[in-house]
């Protein structure tokens, strides 16, 4: 049966009336009772002090026939049931039996109030009490009288609280029923006002809805009603407005796909451009705007014509080709998958960078075996000439296992660089740079290569402003200054000369080792911080080098937000370089 506007108005009235009262009864007597069973408390507690303090009035040679006329006082003037026991669990006095001392029973001490005061000086319990045939609220304390240890128990019965509540839930359904009526009443008033109001809306909306222009609904009140009727009113002029919000859409949706990196290409199902973003002519080298041509006809192209020729149904495609003109970069593009009535949309992707990076490390791995190939070569070389009988042979012995320990020494150089490498480029180095003196690193990294340079005869020569600092890891600067002093070393013929120097540029301090050795032609220069790059192979090698110095003093420059270079020396060296951020002040007599 489907309710109008007057069942409904009834129903929500009943279905408020009782969600409200309901639950606002139930917390009201909740509230009461918790209420009055708190203040029924706090009277126990208090009943009780009162019987403990009588309790220590009385004479130390007091009997239990005092302590129980005491409770039976007591008990008679509050109200209260008063029951005094030992911390034996003994009854001594109460005022509820009509026993004498003697004849009074043994109570349990497993009860919740009297397990309470014992532990913590303070126990209540509610509970059915059989000799009372009522509900009783229990308080017990702990008391000391006439040399005794005692326990004072107050109960009163709760009927008080059963009473109210009873009281209350009776005035509550009389107002739920009062309210009731009350809604009837309102319900069909209110329904009857409403009723000829949305009558009038409902007339005027099908003549609007059949196609009438210009017809509006009369706004006849304030309310709800009224902002319906003026709703309806504004429903034609929502139409233009919608329609000039889908020019403002269609605007904002071209701003995006001109602001993405990424070229998007749309065609429908006649093969023809109906968007392209910037950044897709861009990638094609296309000047004017494609939109209504063909992919062939837009670009000569064929495998980004042939890619929406034999696109899939189920899973997107892509292909990887050069595009044209001045600056050819290396382009990926993805078309999505076939849909009926929803044009196919191309995303161009420049993979350029990727494929250089993928390049260089195809590189690496080929530079690492080469690397590792050569050394392990010798070593497997020199073995087995040993074992052909070249170890009867002392000087022919001694050659190859001289061959083996540099070998192995260099292998182990190698990989030890390699593991450095890659622990700095996946950043697990930890680089922490702070405020630090230079002329400490700088001198202490030439008294380190100081004994190689002197088997070779070399001077050493280190100008550094003693109060000079810098923005350093200690242990990154200490590599890089060694690395660049051990190369110089190795490259500086004997007898040859190397400057170490150390000077604030600005806010930055540039550290350079010079030397006056063979130098580094120009057209190596740029490259010789790369891995495994070497001006001389075979010299770099007879020297011990393993091609990936320079790289780790690269990385490791670049952690510490630092850069490197060469530079030549006249008339002839090589002068390699570092800049660190500098310091906002200098340390006044640090070395």
């Amino acid at each position: 049966m489907r309710l109008g506007v007057r069942g409904k108005l009834f129903l929500v009235s009943v279905i408020v009336i009782f969600a409200v009262a309901l639950p606002s009864g139930v917390y009201l007597e909740i509230t009461l009772r918790n209420w009055l069973e708190s203040r029924i408390e706090d009277d126990l507690v208090r009943f009780a002090k009162v019987v403990g303090d009588a309790l220590q009035r009385l004479p130390a040679d007091a009997d239990g026939a005092a302590v129980d006329d005491l409770a039976d006082a007591l008990g008679h003037s509050m109200g209260a049931q008063v029951t005094v026991l030992t911390d034996q669990g003994q009854v001594v006095g109460d005022s509820t039996r009509g026993l004498s001392p003697s004849d009074f029973a043994r109570e349990s001490l497993d009860r919740e109030e009297l397990v309470g005061a014992r532990n913590d000086g303070y126990g209540i319990a509610i509970r059915y009490s059989p000799e009372l045939g009522a509900q009783m609220e229990y308080v017990a304390i702990p008391a000391q009288a006439a040399g005794r240890n005692l326990l004072i128990r107050v109960a009163m019965p709760l009927s008080e609280v059963d009473q109210l509540a009873r009281k209350l839930r009776f005035s509550i359904l009389a107002a739920g029923a009062l309210g009731l009526v009350l809604a009837i009443f309102m319900s069909g008033l209110s329904s009857q006002l409403i009723y000829r109001t949305v009558r009038h809306l409902i007339e005027k909306t099908q003549a609007i809805a059949t196609g009438e222009k210009g017809l509006r609904v009369n706004v006849v009140s304030s309310d709800e009603l009224g902002g319906l009727a003026g709703s309806i009113n504004a429903l034609a002029e929502a139409l233009e407005m919608q329609v000039a919000e889908l020019a403002l859409e269609r605007d904002r949706f071209i701003a995006v796909l001109n602001g993405m990196s990424e070229g998007v290409i749309a065609l429908n199902e006649n093969k023809r451009i109906t968007v392209v973003n910037q950044a897709a002519m861009r990638l094609l080298g296309l000047t004017v705007s494609p939109v209504g041509k063909t992919l062939l006809e837009a670009v000569r192209i064929p495998a980004l014509a042939e890619l929406f020729e034999h696109q899939a149904a189920d899973e997107a495609q892509s292909v990887e080709f050069d595009s044209t003109g001045r600056a050819p970069r290396r382009i990926m593009a993805q078309i999505s998958a076939r849909r009926a009535g929803v044009d196919s949309v191309v995303v161009l992707h420049d993979v350029s960078e990727l494929r250089r990076l993928e390049t260089i490390r195809r590189d690496f791995v080929a530079n690492v075996s080469h690397e590792l190939r050569t050394p392990v070569g010798i070593i497997a070389g020199s073995a087995e000439s040993l074992q052909e009988g070249a170890i009867e042979h002392p000087t022919a012995a001694q050659k190859f296992v001289e061959a083996i320990a540099r070998n192995a020494k260099r292998l182990d150089q190698l990989i030890a660089d390699l593991l450095d490498l890659s622990r700095i480029e996946a950043g697990r180095q930890r680089i922490e740079p702070q405020v630090m003196p230079v002329a400490p690193a700088v001198r202490k990294a030439a008294e380190a290569i100081e004994r190689k340079a002197a088997d070779k005869r070399q001077k050493i020569v280190v100008r550094c402003d003693e109060n000079l600092i810098a923005q350093a890891d200690p242990k990154a600067l200490d590599q890089i200054l060694f690395n660049y002093l051990d190369n110089a070393v190795k490259y500086t013929p004997e007898g040859g000369r190397i400057q170490v120097s150390a000077e604030l540029l600005g806010d930055r301090v540039r550290i350079e080792v010079a030397d006056n050795g063979p130098g580094i032609p120009p057209k190596h220069q740029p490259r010789v911080f790369e891995r495994f790059y070497r001006v001389d192979p075979g010299r770099s090698r007879d020297l011990g080098g393993t091609g990936l110095g320079l790289a780790i003093v690269k990385n490791l420059a670049e952690a510490m937000e630092g850069q490197v270079g060469v530079a030549p020396v006249e008339p002839h060296g090589s002068s390699f370089w570092l800049i660190l951020p500098g310091a906002a002040s200098k340390l006044g007599g640090v070395a």
